[in-house]
């Protein structure tokens, strides 16, 4: 409480600071905010108070982490002080449970026949049984979107680090893909945390570790080449995608291409799942404050990205059939359609998640606008049920009020009307039954 009290000295007595108020000041409140309730013996509300700074630092990296004027106060961030607020949220959520954590480790033991002495085990692949114990306690759910929350942020953080040319604090190994056969499903909000931090960590994977951007961008340029070399060193050499100067022959790379391919068609395989099955979820609940729309509207926005890079490998492998045909490889057009069906797979185009994200994120600002989506809402709300009073309900609209104040929403709908504004769909030519147009060469993929 000292450390906040001169925080707050030091800012009132610069008073011709014009950034006195900023991030700092909110995370400085909730946590004075958090230890008033703790002294106070209400323990629930200090966690969310915990919580409520996690959220913010996320949101905060998330929107404002390409800024220059940023780069100081994100790079600043250590990752030991987010690990440390996280290890209050378990206290807390010990003592409300009242510690009835403790009696069910050992029972958990007793049933594996394992030992407190294994417990370094953990780190070997073939033991799970401490992973197993501390993943299936009465106090899992909470701690789950705790741990997502931490690495979520060490995520952004590792972007960031890498998109300002910063020698990374941590390697990638050190990250978390969090979701294993071994978890359990403790109640679908988590469930939905654990498919969208899936999804990211996927991505930081292959655009920042293995260096293919283009692969979930530039769908254009590749659907129009001919050259076969240029499709295999597509993927073999992904910092040089256009042809380079002494391409190397086509017999020495495809089993280099095959095993880059099988890793990069999993990636694009397990993203497409994660987030298919998000949206799936929320369109099965429902629209709330909680998952609001500006929430949807990223999911389908961040499937249109993972849509290219699905029609992107299905390209490349039209132009390498040939030599595929040697190779132990299944065609990622077999692998998506089995594992989503038929009839999902039907709805893997860009555009039609694209302006499934411009639709969301107009409804977003309407939520704050009093607009037709903010009436719809007010419909669904039940005062006996306390939506009125729930505060994850109001830090969520807060939240998105946030993103619609400073102009985030409406930077990300100009960005997808720039993508979906060539469709086909919207060309006047395309309905005359007597006229044949010319295919479009500039954009062969806005059929749709």
């Amino acid at each position: 409480m000292s450390s906040i009290k001169k925080w707050f000295a030091k800012k009132d007595a610069n008073k011709s600071d014009t950034k006195r108020y900023d991030i700092n000041l909110a995370l400085i409140l909730y946590r004075m905010a958090g230890l008033f309730y703790a002294k106070a013996g209400r323990t629930w509300s200090y966690n969310f108070q915990n919580k409520k700074f996690l959220y913010l630092l996320k949101d905060f990296i998330t929107f404002f982490g390409t800024l220059q004027e940023k780069k100081e106060s994100i790079a600043s961030i250590e990752i030991h002080q987010i690990q440390r607020i996280a290890e209050k949220i378990f206290k807390g959520l010990t003592w409300i449970g009242d510690i009835s954590n403790r009696p069910q480790i050992i029972k958990y033991r007793e049933i594996l026949n394992h030992s407190y002495l294994n417990i370094n085990q953990q780190q070997d692949p073939s033991n799970q049984d401490t992973y197993l114990i501390y993943n299936n306690l009465s106090t899992n759910g909470e701690v789950r979107e705790v741990l997502l929350l931490v690495e979520e942020i060490r995520l952004k953080l590792f972007k960031h680090q890498i998109l300002f040319n910063h020698k990374p604090s941590f390697r990638f190994e050190e990250l978390q893909p969090i979701l294993t056969p071994y978890d359990t499903v403790s109640t679908m909000y988590t469930r939905i945390l654990e498919l969208k931090y899936r999804s990211e960590y996927n991505y930081v994977f292959l655009c920042r570790e293995k260096g293919f951007d283009q692969l979930l961008t530039d769908y254009k340029k590749l659907e129009l080449t001919k050259d076969k070399d240029h499709c295999i060193n597509y993927l073999v050499k992904p910092k040089e995608p256009k042809e380079p100067k002494e391409p190397k022959k086509t017999d020495e790379t495809v089993k280099s291409f095959t095993d880059e391919y099988n890793e990069i068609a999993l990636i694009v395989k397990d993203s497409i799942f994660c987030l298919t099955e998000v949206i799936r979820l929320l369109n099965l609940y429902g629209v709330s404050y909680v998952f609001n729309h500006s929430y949807i509207g990223n999911a389908h926005y961040k499937l249109a990205n993972w849509c290219n890079a699905y029609w992107n490998l299905e390209t490349i492998e039209k132009h390498i059939k040939e030599d595929l045909k040697t190779t132990n490889f299944t065609p990622i057009k077999d692998q998506v359609r089995k594992m989503l069906g038929t009839d999902s797979y039907n709805y893997l185009e860009p555009n039609y998640h694209n302006e499934l994200a411009i639709q969301h994120y107009y409804a977003a600002i309407q939520m704050h606008q009093e607009g037709k989506a903010y009436r719809d809402q007010l419909n669904s709300l039940s005062y006996l049920e306390d939506d009125f009073n729930d505060n994850l309900t109001h830090f969520s609209a807060a939240n998105e009020r946030l993103r619609v104040n400073t102009g985030i929403i409406r930077h990300r709908i100009e960005v997808l009307k720039k993508k979906v504004q060539d469709s086909r769909v919207y060309q006047y030519e395309y309905y005359l039954p007597m006229i044949n147009p010319q295919p479009d060469q500039t954009n062969p993929l806005a059929a749709s």
